[in-house]
Parts: C-alpha cells; sequence; structure tokens
C-alpha cells in the first residue's frame, strides 16, 4: 500500500489521478447538492470579512483483503 498524497498537485501526479479527480468531482457534487456552501464573487465579500479557504484530503481506503476501496 501507498501513501496517500498530502497535496493535489502529488494526487495528480500518482499513478491513480484518473480516480482521484473522479472522487474529488463526486464529493464537490455531494457538498453541492447538500447546500453545504454557496459561492459568491470576491467582489461582493464586505470588507473586514474573511473568505473560508479549505483544501482537500486525499485518503484511499481499502477493503477487508488491502484491495483500493475508495478514494
Amino acid at each position: 500500500m501507498s501513501d496517500d498524497p498530502s497535496t493535489y498537485s502529488e494526487a495528480m501526479a500518482s499513478p491513480h489521478a484518473a480516480q482521484w479527480t473522479s472522487a474529488l468531482q463526486e464529493e464537490f457534487s455531494s457538498l453541492r447538492d447538500l447546500g453545504v456552501y454557496k459561492l459568491v464573487p470576491r467582489s461582493t465579500v464586505p470588507p473586514g470579512h474573511k473568505v473560508m479557504r479549505g483544501r482537500p484530503v486525499f485518503k484511499l481506503k481499502y477493503d477487508h483483503n488491502g484491495d483500493p476501496a475508495r478514494y
């Protein structure tokens, strides 16, 4: 079992880049569909307020046989 990527760049440079991309798209779709966040133009953020930032966490989950089960 290999180490999980710690950055987006590492995930995209890995042999599993297509799976990580798919997992990110699925996660962002889920967050959007659940109404977890609202995109707003930076120009509409009032002075003195901060824009929340985030970053993906890449953790490969394995099944009971040690095979990749979920990205």
